[in-house]
């Protein structure tokens, strides 16, 4: 179901080191991710079940416009809590618009997706040194993707655009967050995924660990049915967050330091 708002601020200000604003052309993500840590804006936007229902900003250029002009210049961030490459932007294209808005303005750039559409924005991403693009993975298995991201693109359809864009000359990162308890935090599953981004050529790597996991636990348990073993780690997990997060990340910067790219565990 979508849902046409008008938005009374479209830049605001970001929670990210380094970056400051957010910019979220939507509110609700069609992708549905069980770890989704932006869920609960739900509660207090009526956009509940999350990912069924979606608002669209449709006054998002209007505003955004006004706000570049009287705003201090810095680095922007889109898509903090939803995907601002989900498939409603093909209609939209609330995301390519506000790109041409920021780059005029010459605001810097950083975008955050798990989907090819990406791709259709080459034009405007290309032969500019402020634009990133990062590009989330959090497995290399299919299966896996489709338990925890059901409506989220394909793996090889990610490696893919991180390729092209890569191609393209455009400045990308591969974002591996979050490292999913049980299915990616193990050693073989973290080097595949540092190679695949020294493979392809990524200026960095970031890795994030799976956050708010005691709010997100039982709808994760519900998602693994068909896993048993998952089940009993992930409550181990829970039971043992602390020591759980710093045994991932002694794992990560162990495993990063035989890896030529920058790699930055920012947990």
């Amino acid at each position: 179901m979508l849902r046409e708002i008008k938005a009374k601020q479209v830049l605001t200000k970001s929670g990210i080191s380094n970056v400051s604003y957010s910019l979220n052309p939507y509110i609700g993500c069609f992708h549905r991710c069980l770890y989704c840590y932006a869920d609960f804006i739900g509660k207090w936007r009526d956009v509940l079940p999350w990912g069924e229902i979606i608002e669209v900003k449709v006054n998002l250029l209007e505003r955004l416009k006004e706000e570049v002009r009287r705003k201090k210049r810095g680095e922007v961030c889109i898509g903090t809590v939803c995907d601002p490459y989900q498939p409603i932007e093909e209609r939209y294209q609330l995301t390519r618009n506000a790109i041409k808005v920021l780059k005029d303005a010459n605001f810097p750039i950083t975008i955050l997706t798990k989907s090819s559409l990406c791709l259709r924005d080459i034009d405007l991403l290309k032969g500019n040194a402020k634009i990133w693009v990062e590009m989330t993975l959090t497995t290399l298995d299919e299966e896996t993707r489709k338990i925890f991201e059901p409506n989220a693109p394909a793996v090889q359809e990610r490696i893919e655009a991180l390729k092209e864009l890569k191609k393209s000359g455009i400045k990308t990162t591969l974002f591996f967050g979050p490292v999913l308890p049980y299915f990616s935090d193990r050693e073989e599953v973290i080097r595949e995924i540092f190679s695949l981004g020294e493979k392809v050529g990524v200026a960095e790597i970031l890795v994030d660990k799976l956050n708010y996991l005691n709010r997100k636990f039982f709808k994760i348990k519900s998602g693994l049915g068909k896993y048993p073993e998952a089940i009993r780690y992930y409550e181990r997990v829970n039971q043992s967050n602390n020591f759980y997060t710093d045994w991932l990340r002694e794992r990560l910067l162990g495993i990063a330091k035989d890896f030529p790219m920058p790699i930055r565990i920012i947990f």
